[in-house]
């Protein structure tokens, strides 16, 4: 399975409902036990997320916060750059890192439309309207190839840094939630703000230092105030005009905008208070909602983003008529990925029957070996061997096959 899942031999989503075939076949589980593991409190986590992130895309939330954002940055390379950068990485945390990069690249690709039209301009004002178009020498070409290739890689690079910051950001996050609670069943377990805690000031130090790498790289200067040639320091620039005009196109904010972010807002807060377990009630019950996990409260925030009204109630302007929804089932489904639900499922699948079979036992007890490393050794070789194999493999299907035999060797040592 781990072959299809990296060679693609067949689409990864049909790979997935390999277990349900192989594992009750193989005499391993029950083809029920293996089903069950298809539709679990992490895709709903996940379908709630994406339902949430296909209202935002749908009135342009995402373009306004963007846009915005990049006005504030300034448009020299470099913090044009760490522009893209944050921006692309704060949608990642909420949405998936492809369609991040999905809506962030045709922002990046116009603004560099934009300033290579600004310096054709300049160069013809340099050397006279009537004169022929002027020669560019092969240094100023390279300087600009890399400026563009850097501006469009940090882009992608962003996005798979911000998936690092909230549960939801990126699949393997999930993943490892879920096998968390299956291997460790009466440990506290992985909520949102758990990871959050954890995962949003990893994902400011690799985003900082992904912006200082990429900018040496394809920029070559230091960290300067703009005064080196590379930076090409203007006061006001057709790269600005185009993001302030581009911003005004938007117009003021519409209330379905505003109601997709209220939703957007309350989920977040939700997802952090839900389960207050530092506070004790008399009764010797933890605060909060007990019963609602991560999954549950995305799904009721979700449910309501397809009757809450994208416009004011009709009936205060005497207009009759049905409103439509902020969301509804074609724009859902068009921007849903529905093979990623296979892939949690089949990697859940995949897991259990590694357990199941004894295997990961085997494997963890011959990883025990490695007891007489140091903890920061052991890491080491860990990391470097998951970044390894999902050089071939999906992310998903990494933490899928390796968490179960991890954890049987935590258990060793």
């Amino acid at each position: 399975m781990a072959f299809y899942w990296s060679c693609e031999v067949v689409p990864i989503g049909v790979t997935s409902l390999l277990p349900v075939v192989l594992l009750p076949a193989l005499g391993i589980q029950s083809a029920r036990d293996v089903c069950s593991n298809y539709m679990t409190d992490v895709t709903m986590l996940f379908i709630g997320g994406l339902m949430l992130a296909a209202a935002v895309q749908r009135w342009n939330l995402h373009k306004r916060f963007a846009l915005r954002a990049l006005m504030l940055f300034g448009t020299e390379p470099k913090w044009l750059m760490l522009g893209f950068m944050c921006v692309s990485a704060f949608l990642s945390m909420w949405i998936s890192n492809t369609a991040t990069t999905a809506m962030m690249a045709p922002v990046a690709s116009a603004m560099l439309d934009e300033m290579r039209q600004e310096e054709e301009q300049e160069e013809e004002e340099e050397n006279g309207t009537h004169q022929k178009p002027p020669v560019v020498d092969d240094k100023t070409r390279r300087r600009r190839d890399l400026r563009d290739k850097g501006l469009l890689l940090c882009v992608c690079q962003a996005a798979n840094i911000g998936g690092i910051a909230s549960l939801t950001g990126t699949s393997p996050n999930l993943v490892c939630a879920r096998e968390m609670d299956a291997q460790f069943p009466d440990g506290p377990g992985i909520d949102f703000a758990t990871w959050f805690f954890f995962g949003f000031p990893t994902m400011v130090l690799c985003l900082v230092l992904a912006w200082v790498c990429l900018s040496f790289m394809y920029f070559g200067c230091s960290l300067c105030t703009g005064s080196c040639s590379c930076c090409e320091r203007r006061t006001r620039s057709r790269r600005q005009d185009a993001i302030t005009k581009a911003y005004a196109e938007l117009g003021p904010m519409t209330f379905a905008e505003g109601a997709a972010l209220f939703h957007f807002v309350l989920m977040v807060l939700l997802w952090f208070f839900r389960d207050l377990r530092f506070i004790s009630l008399e009764s010797g019950r933890a605060a909060g909602w007990t019963y609602f996990t991560d999954g549950a409260v995305c799904i009721t925030v979700a449910f309501s983003l397809f009757f809450f009204p994208s416009e004011k109630p009709r009936f205060l302007y005497d207009r009759p008529g049905p409103v439509p929804a902020l969301l509804d089932w074609r724009s859902f489904s068009d921007r849903m990925p529905w093979f990623v639900p296979f892939i949690f499922g089949g990697g859940i699948a995949l897991a259990g029957g590694v357990t199941a079979s004894g295997l990961a036992t085997w494997l963890g007890d011959q990883f025990s070996k490695v007891d007489g490393l140091p903890d920061w050794a052991l890491l080491l070789v860990v990391c470097a061997a998951v970044a390894a194999f999902t050089e071939f493999a999906t992310n998903s299907s990494g933490p899928s096959i390796l968490l179960p035999i991890l954890a049987r060797m935590v258990r060793q040592i």
